[in-house]
């Protein structure tokens, strides 16, 4: 999807707290990323991904995990281990 959204970087500017600010005005869609389907084309995204080697689906995985959970696709954040406990079960 690189290209589906053109951005003028010159309205990009950032606040006091790090937070990039977008004038929405700027956004313009580019329509030659998409192309017009039918209903059950659109559906059918399953078969798209069911051709992929197994190494692939997990790169994809990977960058929708990124994008749902917000943070760098690459880097995702370490696990809180103070969060879990283990312990030896006991046989009896």
């Amino acid at each position: 999807m690189d290209g589906a959204i053109n951005v003028a970087t010159k309205s990009i500017r950032k606040n006091p707290l790090g937070i990039v600010l977008l004038n929405m005005a700027t956004y313009r869609l580019d329509r030659t990323a998409f192309k017009a389907h039918t209903v059950n084309e659109a559906a059918d995204h399953a078969s798209y991904y069911k051709k992929l080697d197994f190494v692939e689906r997990l790169k994809v995985a990977a960058y929708l995990n990124s994008i749902a959970f917000n943070y760098p696709e690459g880097n995702p954040p370490k696990l809180d281990r103070t969060a879990f406990s283990t312990r030896a079960r006991s046989n009896g």
